[in-house]
């Protein structure tokens, strides 16, 4: 019995990394099958349709301040513009500020962008929308899921609100999956 110990002890220390690297290996392969049966069994066109039904049901509409009955979100959004660079971000020493314009201090020289051209841009994978308070920021995020739930814009946003995600206690991930 104790050979056989000493037997089993020698080969692990001759051959163990290769057993467990192996065995890793056969074990990743299979997950990979796996994972890549589930990934094609799932209907991702259905699932995709079934999102953006629930988007338009969920953000077609808004409320608008002293109207009791939603109003329909594309009868009262109008183009929205972006600034390249925050206005907050630049500084004006005093000699600079008492040679500006009214113009530029208050950002009219800015390279203004189309927001939902500016979105459908391929290079725009990732926008940082920032804004004061009911500046619109909420609803221009709702009309582009909008635009896209309907087709107009080729991506598929997933719009959520903080409030939502927080009061679940879920990861991120498993508060989109549902």
């Amino acid at each position: 019995m104790i050979e056989l110990g000493v037997g089993a002890v020698w080969l692990w220390d001759k051959y163990g990394d290769k057993i467990a690297k192996w065995t890793q290996n056969k074990a990743k392969e299979k997950g990979l099958e796996f994972a890549k049966e589930h990934w094609e069994k799932f209907q991702w066109q259905q699932a995709e349709q079934r999102y953006k039904e629930k988007s338009f049901k969920l953000y077609g509409t808004t409320r608008v301040l002293g109207n009791p009955e939603p109003t329909e979100l594309e009868g009262i959004f109008t183009d929205l513009y972006i600034l390249n660079k925050p206005l907050a971000l630049r500084h004006y020493s005093i000699d600079q500020l008492h040679e500006a314009d009214n113009h530029k201090l208050h950002g009219k020289e800015q390279e203004r962008h189309n927001g939902v051209a500016l979105v459908k841009e391929e290079t725009s994978h990732r926008l940082f929308i920032l804004g004061k308070p009911g500046a619109g920021k909420t609803t221009f995020l709702k009309y582009i899921n909008l635009q896209a739930a309907q087709g107009m814009i080729e991506k598929t946003p997933i719009f959520i609100t903080l409030r939502e995600w927080t009061d679940t206690k879920k990861s991120l991930m498993e508060f989109i999956t549902e």
